[in-house]
């Protein structure tokens, strides 16, 4: 698994890409839910659908390459966790160097909240590609109040993970 995970989905690195597998739980009302878990993926594939209307913005977004239905995750003691996950909501991406962890934040050092690049501590990096990026994904439909920005410093390479259908849910 990439990183420590996520409340909706964990994320792992299998052939040089970045597989987002969603959980089947916790139970936590009223968004995270079995249900509200399907819908989030479903919004998450709807959004990257859309980034073919916008090729700037699709290039500074990690590269979707589809959905895909898991047969089983296979724990490190050998145990199947297919109960653990949602089987059917799963969905490639490109996978991106994210550097190392930051002890402090928990995140990927080339990785930044967008909350944080508008109102943290990194507001300094809020440059006008970023703006520009999120203007352009709220044109599209596409919210992004999740969203993380990986090498959030470089208006060349910056890329876009985690975005979803405004009001989708």
């Amino acid at each position: 698994m990439l990183g420590p995970g996520g409340n909706y989905a964990h994320v792992f690195e299998l052939d040089g890409k970045a597989y987002k597998l969603f959980l089947a739980g916790p139970e936590i009302l009223p968004r995270q839910t079995r249900d509200g878990r399907k819908r989030v993926f479903k919004s998450q594939v709807e959004a990257y659908q859309l980034l073919f209307r916008d090729p700037w913005l699709q290039n500074h977004s990690a590269t979707f390459y589809g959905v895909c239905t898991i047969e089983d995750v296979i724990g490190g003691d050998g145990n199947s966790l297919r109960d653990d996950y949602l089987l059917d909501c799963c969905y490639a991406l490109e996978l991106l160097d994210l550097g190392e962890i930051d002890p402090i934040t928990g995140f990927y050092m080339n990785e930044a909240k967008l909350v944080w690049l508008k109102h943290g501590h990194l507001t300094s990096y809020y440059e006008n590609h970023v703006k520009d990026a999120e203007a352009r994904f709220k044109m599209l439909g596409i919210a992004t109040m999740d969203s993380s920005v990986l090498f959030y410093r470089d208006p060349e390479t910056f890329k876009f993970i985690d975005f979803e259908i405004e009001n989708y849910y």
